[in-house]
């Protein structure tokens, strides 16, 4: 995922986000997929976004 966000960053040029300082505030991003075949159950959580994540993803696309 790091290298799609540095090619779309180096290719696209969103204002204002440079490609390593994206880089650094996606760094903590993380998503649990958690899954019980006996059970048949399936969770998955992301981890809550910080306001400078959220407008990264934002001004992406994503």
């Amino acid at each position: 995922m790091a290298y799609s966000i540095l090619a779309y960053i180096h290719s696209s040029k969103p204002k204002g986000i440079s490609a390593t300082y994206a880089l650094d505030q996606m760094r903590s991003i993380y998503k649990v997929d958690i899954e019980s075949k006996k059970d048949k159950i399936q969770f998955s959580k992301t981890v809550t976004l910080k306001k400078d994540q959220k407008t990264i993803l934002k001004t992406l696309g994503l």
